[in-house]
């Protein structure tokens, strides 16, 4: 072990070992799936789903095991991608996307080239089509080519990587493959598969090469002329760009990484500032930002009011800038200051919490509360009255609102 002990050294499959021969663990067959002969051990310990030294104990093993060997005297230390074993492909023609194809990232342009075409082919290729192989192929030979393509498409492969718009591609061609070999490396399924394919193609496939050659010669027509106008008029590419970065933005937003999104729908809108959709996503967006944010400084505060500690006051009145529309925060941050007979200093936050919720029996008992001690009858009782219209059993409510309309 300790010719790999070192962060720097590079590890690659014996040339020998037929992987999917191996009664592998499931981490054990993760972490063979990212052996590349380019990864060195440090960046394994990265792509790993384990921690660093359960890592290592499997790595270990699998070097006792003769499954790896050390790639003598080969360490990058340039930081460069270098894609290798790419499957040979027809484009049929296909014609890229210039603002894709000429986006700065860190990969190579042949492998932009693989990933452009695989996504936007997706839903028009087979299965086979998709992981380059041929239909009579074995079920050994399928999941051979299956843990070729995954470790090339996964885009944990290029860990700490810039890969621009091209993370999202490599998402949706990886789990294209990966689909596609759940139901070709099932020999039943695949038998249905073959079987729905021939039958899509008996009936008319005269007329279905005519529909195929005529969509394709319009959507490569189509293309030409969207190149062409890029090249006319350099605010399309603008446009572009922003299709991108709002792309970017709905991907982050469904992670729930709303300070993210925010920041590429607005990126978005600098671009194509007569786009209303980004305008309206920003302003979508930035309230579950602001939520976000205000629940964080909520929480903050709790766990140093608990055990003592200064600046949770503070942070509540954070939480209640940051996000008005949380009624709790508002609330919270009232009855501090009642705590502290601050009654006149209690009004806002208690009213901006009836504002958040006006159908919260508490927030208008404790609003008629304050009122009452600044001895604003007719206030008190309004917010009293509606705390025990929504509350109607409540027996101190009652005793309240009684005390507010005998005292004055």
């Amino acid at each position: 072990m300790k010719a790999i002990i070192k962060e720097d050294t590079v590890l690659r499959i014996r040339r020998k070992v037929d992987v999917t021969q191996l009664d592998l663990s499931a981490q054990e067959g993760f972490i063979v799936s990212r052996i590349d002969g380019k990864a060195t051990v440090k960046e394994l310990y990265q792509m790993s789903l384990l921690d660093k030294n359960s890592t290592a104990v499997v790595l270990k093993n699998l070097v006792e095991q003769d499954v790896l060997e050390p790639v003598a005297g080969k360490v990058r230390h340039d930081g460069q991608v270098v894609v290798q074993d790419m499957p040979v492909r027809d484009f049929k023609g296909f014609i890229f996307n210039l603002v894709e194809l000429q986006e700065e990232n860190d990969l190579p342009e042949n492998f932009k080239k693989e990933i452009l075409f695989l996504y936007h082919s997706l839903g028009k290729l087979t299965h086979f089509q998709l992981l380059n192989i041929k239909p009579d192929a074995t079920t050994a030979e399928i999941k051979r080519a299956y843990l070729k393509l995954s470790k090339l498409y996964h885009p944990d492969s290029y860990f700490r990587k810039n890969l621009g718009t091209y993370k999202n591609k490599l998402n949706r061609v990886y789990s294209a493959v990966t689909q596609a070999h759940m139901e070709l490396g099932d020999s039943t399924k695949r038998r249905l598969y073959k079987n729905k394919l021939e039958e899509q193609t008996r009936p008319k496939e005269s007329q279905a090469v005519l529909d195929e050659k005529s969509r394709q010669r319009y959507q490569r027509a189509k293309q030409i002329r969207q190149q062409r106008r890029l090249k006319q008029n350099p605010l399309m590419l603008k446009v572009n760009k922003a299709k991108e970065y709002f792309e970017a933005g709905l991907g982050e937003a469904e992670k729930n990484n709303w300070v993210a999104a925010v920041n590429n729908f607005r990126l978005a809108a600098i671009n194509d500032p007569n786009n209303e959709l980004y305008e309206k996503k920003i302003e979508e967006v930035e309230g579950e930002a602001k939520k976000v944010a205000a629940e964080r400084y909520y929480q903050r505060a709790q766990g140093l009011e608990q055990y003592g500690q200064e600046g949770y006051f503070e942070l509540y009145i954070k939480a209640t800038e940051t996000y008005p529309k949380g009624g709790a925060y508002s609330f919270k941050v009232a009855q501090l200051y009642t705590d502290q007979r601050d009654w006149q200093d209690a009004v806002p936050f208690a009213k901006a919490a009836v504002k958040a919720n006006e159908n919260n029996p508490r927030y208008r008992l404790l609003l008629g509360q304050i009122l009452i001690k600044l001895k604003r009858k007719e206030e008190a009782v309004k917010h009293l009255e509606k705390a025990l219209e929504l509350k109607p059993d409540d027996e101190f409510i009652k005793k309240v609102l009684k005390e507010a309309k005998r005292w004055f």
